[in-house]
């Protein structure tokens, strides 16, 4: 069994003890079902993970697989459950864990919703896990989570082999969500800071998509870009997506109709780096990449077709 790098080659933030005692968890349960709850931030969860896996991979050949939750899952975190129990045993036969990522948008309203009723749920289905599972199983959630945790799924809880809490350190820390100085579950939304502008820009949106009557070209498209910047504000990261990603799509839309509009094009710019903006406030660093660049060879091309006018070379800068 390979043994474990000195612990100057952790990731900066990462303590010995948390790294290393994970790492021995899943090497001494490789085809046994255990469970491991982890309360995690998104940066400090990715690095420790990225570092057991290497070592993981290296002492037994196996490798961690991350299951993220899909799109819908703030409004039917039950369907992904569902979804997951036909999966898990299949999986867990060649996987040296199974990660559960339930540890994104801390701090954002719908997604604490669902992540409540997932956990109720998957707590009723414990002797499901115990029968079919051959592998550790990670339950990966936020930082502030534990005492929802504990709550929701005792049965769970009351089983687990290990958990661990893995945090961002110093003034980073204070930089995160909301979500980390409070139980995650009684993050309200009208507690946070601008709730009341962030409902009531929703509020526009919702009624612009509605007054359209299905003409994208009749959509008010500014009122996207405040609704996206209040719901960041007030950490709602995932209406905050949702409205970028509906934004992205009328914009993507118009310019599939009028391509050579250079305003048009613009817009669709302007969309792409909402979206990045929004992918980045979620932890989600390639799908942001991914728009940034497209947004970057937009501003390119906009240059180019009009002759590096002050608006488009600002926009590109």
């Amino acid at each position: 069994m390979a043994q474990p790098s000195s612990p100057n080659l952790l990731p900066d933030g990462l303590s010995e003890k948390s790294a290393v005692s994970l790492l021995r968890h899943l090497e001494w349960q490789q085809g046994v079902f255990s469970l491991v709850f982890l309360f995690a931030d998104v940066g400090p969860a990715s690095a420790l993970l990225d570092w057991v896996n290497l070592r993981l991979r290296l002492s037994e050949g196996a490798a961690l697989q991350p299951l993220d939750p899909p799109a819908t899952f703030a409004e039917q975190p039950e369907d992904w459950l569902d979804a997951l129990l036909l999966e898990l045993p299949t999986r867990s036969q060649t996987a040296g864990g199974l990660m559960l990522m339930l540890h994104r948008h801390g701090g954002d309203s719908l997604w604490n919703a669902a992540r409540g009723r997932f956990m109720m749920r998957i707590n009723e289905r414990r002797y499901l896990l115990e029968r079919d599972v051959r592998c550790p199983l990670l339950l990966v959630l936020p930082v502030a989570y534990k005492e929802e945790a504990r709550r929701l799924a005792p049965d769970l809880w009351h089983v687990r082999a290990m958990s661990d809490e893995v945090r961002l350190a110093g003034a980073t820390a204070a930089m995160g969500a909301l979500a980390d100085m409070v139980p995650a579950a009684t993050v309200l939304v009208g507690n946070m800071p601008g709730a009341r502008e962030a409902d009531a820009a929703l509020e526009a949106w919702r009624q612009a998509l509605a007054a359209s009557e299905a003409d994208v070209g009749k959509v008010f498209m500014p009122l996207a870009s405040q609704a996206i910047e209040k719901l960041l504000g007030a950490g709602r990261l995932a209406d905050a997506m949702s409205v970028a990603r509906q934004a992205l799509g009328i914009t993507r839309q118009r310019v599939e109709q009028q391509p050579e509009d250079a305003a048009l094009l613009r817009d669709l710019s302007v969309s792409l780096e909402h979206f990045g903006a929004v992918s980045r406030a979620q932890g989600d660093w390639s799908g942001a990449e991914a728009v940034y660049r497209e947004s970057l060879s937009l501003s390119r091309q906009l240059v180019e077709r009009l002759g590096g006018t002050p608006e488009s070379l600002r926009d590109l800068s």
